[in-house]
């Protein structure tokens, strides 16, 4: 019998590696699941503190507390309270909540931004809206024009250049054709 499983191994059992699979692709899925579940959401409400303390960031940018604003109130409309000024109010003060806020943490009202304010979240009944450090607390650079190259037209069949004002080359261009 030895002898013949030498010369004949026995063949591997399908069933017996589709079950091996399926428990290796069910741990797979836990654990992705598990990642996503621990992720820091983007932006978060604050009560006290900073947005430091619970490792996320002070948003000072305008535009990226308006995002953040809707996001956590989950209203598209989400505004700024119509008397602030453009750019939020420039208060130095330790008296005023710094960065982005919310009223008593209410989201139903106007987010209100203090990008100078000195206070910790909570200081005046304000929440802070935090930035995870995953997420720009500072807007995106824009992004950069695409570099000009050829246009790959591949085995494109006859086709038509239209211009308003006439067809002119450069150096490396080659127009050619019926034109």
């Amino acid at each position: 019998n030895l002898l013949s499983d030498r010369i004949h191994p026995p063949t591997p059992h399908p069933t017996k590696h589709m079950a091996l699979f399926k428990c290796i692709l069910a741990a797979l899925v836990l654990a992705t699941l598990a990642t996503v579940a621990l992720a820091t959401p983007p932006y978060q409400m604050v009560a006290d503190g900073t947005c430091e303390d619970i490792g996320m960031e002070t948003i000072t940018d305008v535009d990226v507390c308006l995002a953040a604003g809707i996001d956590v109130s989950n209203d598209p409309t989400k505004s700024y309270a119509g008397k602030q000024p453009d750019g939020g109010y420039q208060f130095t003060t330790a008296a005023i909540t710094r960065g982005c806020v919310f009223a008593s943490g209410n989201t139903k009202t106007d987010l209100q931004f203090f990008p100078t304010a000195k206070g910790a979240c909570g200081v005046d009944s304000y929440h802070c809206v935090c930035g995870s450090k995953t997420s720009s607390t500072t807007p995106a650079p824009a992004p950069a024009a695409p570099a000009a190259g050829p246009v790959p037209l591949g085995t494109a069949g006859d086709f038509v250049i239209l211009t308003k004002s006439g067809i002119s080359t450069v150096p490396t261009s080659d127009i050619t054709g019926d034109i």
